[in-house]
């Protein structure tokens, strides 16, 4: 039988978070992501 992890819960810091919701075909998402980084980055 394989040996499953162990569980815990940690507390962490907030951080920021950025949530992007968008719908593309499968050849276009390398573009896709390259726009969307260098949106984020302007």
């Amino acid at each position: 039988m394989p040996r499953v992890s162990n569980m815990e819960v940690l507390q962490k810091n907030e951080q920021p978070t950025l949530s992007i919701r968008t719908r593309t075909q499968v050849e276009k998402l390398p573009m896709l992501i390259g726009e969307s980084y260098a949106k984020m980055g302007a």
